[in-house]
C-alpha cells in the first residue's frame, strides 16, 4: 500500500473531530497543525474514517484541499482514506478529482 521506507501518519478521524465532523475550524487547524506538516515531509498519510457519520463537503474540503493542491497527482497514492461511509468517501474522490 506505502512505499516502507516513508513514515505513514495515522489517524482515526472520529478520535479527532468525533462521529459529527462539520467543525471546519477544527479541520482548519488538524490540517495546519497535523496535515501539512506530513505533506512537506512527504510522508504517506492513512485517515481512518470509522465511526464518522457524517462531514460535510465544507469540512472535508478544508481538511484535504490545500494539501491535495500541493501534492497534485501523488495525492492519489500519498492520501489513503479508509473506513469512509460511501457519501463521505464520495464527497472525498470529488474533493480529490478537483484539486490535483
Amino acid at each position: 500500500m506505502f512505499d516502507d521506507l516513508r513514515k505513514i501518519v495515522f489517524q482515526i478521524m472520529s478520535n479527532i473531530f468525533g462521529p459529527f465532523a462539520e467543525d471546519k475550524e477544527a479541520a482548519i487547524k488538524y490540517r495546519n497543525n497535523h496535515l501539512m506538516p506530513a505533506v512537506e515531509q512527504d510522508e504517506d498519510i492513512l485517515m481512518d474514517f470509522a465511526d464518522v457519520k457524517s462531514a460535510p463537503h465544507s469540512f472535508l474540503s478544508a481538511l484535504l484541499a490545500t494539501a491535495i493542491g500541493r501534492m497534485g497527482m501523488k495525492a492519489y497514492k500519498k492520501i489513503k482514506i479508509v473506513n469512509a461511509a460511501p457519501e463521505i468517501r464520495e464527497t472525498i474522490d470529488y474533493i480529490l478529482d478537483e484539486n490535483t
